[in-house]
C-alpha cells in the first residue's frame, strides 16, 4: 500500500470555498482505480491548515491520480485558495517487517 500526503494552508477568507472544492474532489479521487481511501483533515491547532491523505493499492495508481483531471482541479484550487501557491506531495509506503 502507498500513501500520498498533501499539506496546504488556506487563506482565511477562502476556507469555505476550499472545503467545498476539496470535498467534491475527494469523492472523485475515491472512485479512481486502486484508490483504497482518500480523506481530508483540518489541523486542530491551525484551522487554516489541511492534510489530504490518499491510500493506494499500487504505485502506478498514484501516477494516474497525479495525471487526472480532478488532480489538476486540486492544483488550481491550491494555487488560488492557498496561502502559498506551492503544493508538496509526499509518497510513502507501508513498512513490512519480515519475521
Amino acid at each position: 500500500m502507498f500513501i500520498t500526503i498533501i499539506r496546504i494552508t488556506v487563506k482565511s477568507e477562502k476556507l469555505r470555498e476550499f472545503e467545498q472544492t476539496v470535498m467534491n474532489l475527494r469523492d472523485d479521487f475515491r472512485k479512481e482505480t486502486n484508490c483504497l481511501g482518500y480523506n481530508v483533515y483540518r489541523e486542530v491547532e491551525d484551522s487554516r491548515s489541511y492534510s489530504l491523505i490518499g491510500e493506494w493499492q499500487k504505485r502506478e495508481a498514484i501516477d494516474g491520480h497525479i495525471n487526472s483531471k480532478a488532480f489538476s482541479v486540486l492544483e488550481g484550487a491550491i494555487h488560488t485558495l492557498g496561502d502559498s501557491p506551492k503544493m508538496k506531495l509526499h509518497i510513502t509506503s507501508v513498512v513490512k517487517l519480515d519475521h
